[in-house]
């Protein structure tokens, strides 16, 4: 729109010229020059409709954007439910094997079962806590997804040391202060 208008310039200048006969030697001028172009007078409908488009485009990326992050936000607490699923069903299944390889060391103590079944037993409940832990992991991945998401980072700008047992304090402080 500012190219639409008149261009104003000021000009102001010393001179000086060695030639003794000139009458004077030396002289400041001063000017205004207006300018004005026809062709962007005449371009002006265009150039409004490219500029109303451009804001057009400027909402519509703002809105893409925000879309962007509801469906960033949507998908993490998706992730975050499936994955508070799979570690329920984990945790149960961990139990289970757990009371089965009870029963298992039970039955070999009577002499019921060999030492084999007693050793594939105690496998299937150690693969069945290693599920769990995995899937507590994930969960645990989510969960912090959920706050990357919505752009929170828990971890202070400055701690005291670097140590694990400091880092865990604060962001169990942060995850306090959030949850409130």
């Amino acid at each position: 729109m500012l190219r639409l208008l008149p261009g104003l310039e000021f000009s102001a200048g010393g001179h000086y010229d060695s030639n003794s006969f000139l009458v004077n030697q030396s002289w400041a001028d001063y000017g205004v020059k207006v300018t004005w172009n026809l062709f962007n007078v005449l371009s002006a409908p265009a150039a409004i409709k490219v500029a109303k488009a451009g804001e057009d485009v400027a909402a519509a990326r703002r809105q893409a954007m925000s879309m962007a992050v509801l469906a960033q936000l949507y998908v993490a607490n998706a992730n975050y439910n499936e994955a508070a699923r799979q570690f329920r069903a984990s945790e149960e299944l961990a139990a289970l094997d757990g009371q089965i390889a009870e029963q298992l060391r039970n039955r070999y103590q009577t002499q019921n079962i060999g030492e084999l079944e007693l050793i594939q037993g105690e496998l299937n409940n150690l693969q069945t806590q290693l599920k769990r832990d995995l899937s507590y992991a994930e969960l645990r991945n989510a969960y912090a997804q959920l706050y990357v998401s919505s752009g929170t980072d828990l971890l202070p700008d400055t701690l005291p040391d670097s140590t694990l047992a400091t880092i865990a304090s604060a962001l169990q402080n942060s995850e306090e202060r959030w949850a409130q």
